[in-house]
């Protein structure tokens, strides 16, 4: 407004009571209009970004213009922390301002995920009314999909070798692994008693360099005659998702025992059993000790001779966890001298021999205790001694009265 106002008149004039006006400029100029940004910016893997938004007037204004300014839920939520939010804010644009900076902070992170979007709501305009009151945010997922170690094959065939052995999993990957996977594996035991020493399951844990966190898997067995075979079986049993479960195997094979030699360091003789008086009214026994070299050894004795037999069975089985007692009879059915044989054969996959003993009884004669001359081992009474180191078996042939 402007006020004109008389004064001071001349001329012998006078003023009379309407000596003031009072003139209004009328606006005739249009409110400014308001108007927010739409912004897209990645999200960052850690902290927060801030995504800063312009609220703008059209055009400056004499009149101080005031708008609140808050942020609203889109496909990004709070629930989610996918941002900090902006609560209810004035913003006052001053005569002749025309822009006001609005800013909302987005959380970080490192998890795949669409883009999402959330917006900022302008209210309650003075002195200004809205263009676009609503700024729309799209959050720019940045994070790659996740990445698991790629498992390589196992060994197509493992030995072990003196009984234990290991097959590695070696992880590989294009880069850095951003995801961890688990391994379970698995081997039956059978008869070579096969097993995983440490534990069956291992994790692969994220970030794997390339060939780096490599789980080593140990295996065991028991060395059987035969070779023996297990399947070596690993099943990936967690991966990101839309990735195959990897699934690995190994023939693992345990090594069979090596040959050793059944061996004896008294050359074949003669065994003379006890005479008797009476044919066919007594028996004659002694006692053979024999050795077996090497850990695997086993042998077959078989007796022969007319008039012999052997209790419990014949042939009998000597082997290295001896002793072995077994009773050899002779029945004579005339006087005389009897020959019969001892002859020991080794089993596969033991090795040597055979060894052959000759069997000497004297029936219808009084009874006469003689003892077994051995030159290389002296006289030991009724034993007969083969000298080894790793077990014995033992043939008892003995006198009984009937």
């Amino acid at each position: 407004t402007v006020i004109l106002t008389l004064s001071n008149p001349t001329g012998g004039a006078a003023l009379g009571m309407l000596n003031a006006a009072t003139l209004t400029i009328l606006d005739d100029d249009l409110a400014p209009t308001l108007a927010i940004n739409d912004l897209s910016l990645a999200e960052g893997n850690a902290g927060t970004t801030a995504f800063t938004f312009n609220v703008t007037l059209s055009a400056a204004s004499g009149k101080t213009v005031t708008v609140s300014a808050a942020s609203a839920d889109g496909t990004a939520t709070l629930a989610n922390m996918d941002y900090v939010q902006l609560m209810p804010t004035l913003l006052t644009f001053n005569a002749g301002e025309i822009s006001k900076p609005v800013t909302v902070n987005i959380n970080g992170d490192v998890t795949p995920e669409p883009d999402e979007t959330f917006v900022v709501n302008l209210s309650a305009p003075s002195n200004a009314s809205f263009g676009d009151a609503q700024g729309v945010s799209t959050i720019l997922n940045d994070d790659a999909a996740a990445t698991a170690p790629t498992l390589n094959a196992l060994p197509a065939a493992v030995t072990l070798t003196g009984g234990t052995g290991t097959a590695t999993v070696t992880v590989a990957t294009a880069g850095v692994a951003t995801a961890s996977v688990a391994l379970a594996c698995t081997i039956p035991a059978g008869a070579a008693s096969f097993a995983i020493s440490g534990g069956a399951n291992r994790m692969i844990d994220a970030p794997a360099a390339l060939g780096a966190n490599a789980p080593a898997i140990v295996l065991s067995c028991t060395p059987q005659a035969v070779l023996a075979t297990a399947t070596l079986s690993c099943m990936q049993t967690a991966t990101p998702a839309g990735a195959a479960l990897a699934a690995l195997t190994s023939i693992v094979t345990c090594p069979g025992i090596t040959p050793t030699a059944v061996t004896a360091n008294t050359a074949p003789g003669t065994v003379t059993l006890p005479s008797y008086i009476a044919p066919g009214a007594n028996s004659s026994s002694t006692m053979l000790s024999f050795s077996i070299t090497g850990g695997n050894g086993a042998m077959t004795c078989t007796i022969s001779g007319n008039g012999y037999s052997v209790t419990p069975a014949n042939p009998v089985s000597v082997t290295m966890a001896g002793p072995n007692l077994v009773t050899v009879n002779y029945t004579g059915a005339v006087a005389g001298t009897f020959v019969g044989g001892l002859t020991c054969t080794p089993i596969a996959p033991a090795t040597g021999g055979p060894f052959t003993y000759t069997l000497s009884t004297t029936v219808g004669v009084p009874v006469v205790v003689n003892t077994v001359q051995i030159p290389a081992l002296g006289n030991i009474g009724l034993m007969f001694l083969i000298a080894g180191f790793l077990g014995f078996g033992v043939v008892l042939i003995e006198r009984r009265q009937a």
